[in-house]
């Protein structure tokens, strides 16, 4: 493992759990289903956001509705996320 790798898996680790988190707590104000595997949604939408953002070319297009895209097909609600916002 290169120098410095570990440092950035916390950082993602840190990032998925508060990505879960937030999800969690939309899913006990009914914006999640009660069934969703939040863990499991934080981790697709992390990774997706990260290759979008590092896998992107100065001309690419903005990844936003991708992300808005993704969000939809994961929890079938549809509408702006808060990321897309940041």
């Amino acid at each position: 493992m290169a120098a410095g790798a570990s440092g950035f898996a916390t950082v993602f680790a840190t990032v998925e759990e508060s990505v879960a988190a937030h999800l969690t707590a939309e899913q006990h104000l009914g914006r999640v289903a009660d069934d969703a595997d939040t863990g499991a949604l934080a981790l697709a939408r992390v990774g997706t956001v990260h290759h979008l953002l590092m896998a992107t070319w100065p001309v690419a297009p903005d990844p936003r509705e991708r992300i808005e895209r993704l969000v939809t097909a994961l929890t079938g609600v549809r509408g702006r996320s808060h990321i897309a916002d940041r």
